[in-house]
């Protein structure tokens, strides 16, 4: 057809054709590759959203393994304690009305009764007093003794408290000791205790007081 045509028109004809032949490919061609990426986005995310269940699973099956172990030791725990025997509940032992108690002896202390105080501290010990209050009767006892000036009975009252394996007095004994010995006038042990005090327990209130003691030595 194009053939009959005029020469004038043919290559109009033929130019209108190429465009829209050209037109036709590009309005179509661009949608298989738009499709194609839409779908690879999409699969993209599924391996993202699949990994991170993934790692979750894992965490979960850790956690469940952690949890497993802590309720076989619980277990373990229980079965030895079923096979222990009910602990003895440690209580103040009774003493008869004469004797008192820690607290009659500190305040026969405080009012300056020291043979009374020192007799009710050491009939607790006596009777079997805890361990939380026997380092305290020993001591207490030594403190009754200095106050009487029999300085030599209460540095050895005050060793005495060394002999417990814990004790919270240990460092009030110990800075007792070097003021017996201050009181005596034995001004050589004196210095001495108070030295030892410090080495012995730097972390007790009392360095301070050791060493303004040592510094009028």
């Amino acid at each position: 057809m194009i053939k009959n045509l005029p020469g004038v028109l043919a290559v109009p004809v033929i130019v209108l054709l190429g465009q829209i032949g050209c037109s036709s490919s590009s309005s179509t061609l661009p949608e298989l590759p738009s499709a194609a990426e839409d779908m690879q986005k999409e699969i993209n995310a599924l391996q993202v959203s699949n990994d991170s269940l993934k790692a979750q699973a894992a965490k979960l099956e850790q956690e469940k393994r952690a949890l497993s172990t802590r309720i076989t030791d619980l277990e373990r725990q229980i079965d030895t304690l079923k096979t222990q025997p009910p602990p003895v509940e440690e209580k103040m032992p009774v003493h008869r009305q004469s004797s008192g108690s820690y607290q009659d002896a500190l305040n026969e202390f405080r009012q300056r009764n020291y043979n009374d105080a020192a007799g009710i501290f050491q009939q607790l010990l006596d009777n079997g007093a805890p361990k939380g209050l026997a380092d305290n009767c020993t001591y207490w006892i030594g403190e009754c003794l200095f106050a009487q000036k029999r300085y030599d009975e209460a540095i050895a009252q005050f060793r005495k408290v060394f002999d417990f394996q814990w004790s919270e007095k240990k460092d009030d004994s110990q800075l007792m000791i070097a003021n017996a010995y201050l009181a005596q006038g034995n001004k050589g042990k004196a210095r001495e205790e108070y030295q030892r005090l410090i080495k012995k327990f730097p972390a007790s209130p009392f360095v301070k007081r050791a060493n303004a003691k040592l510094a009028k030595l």
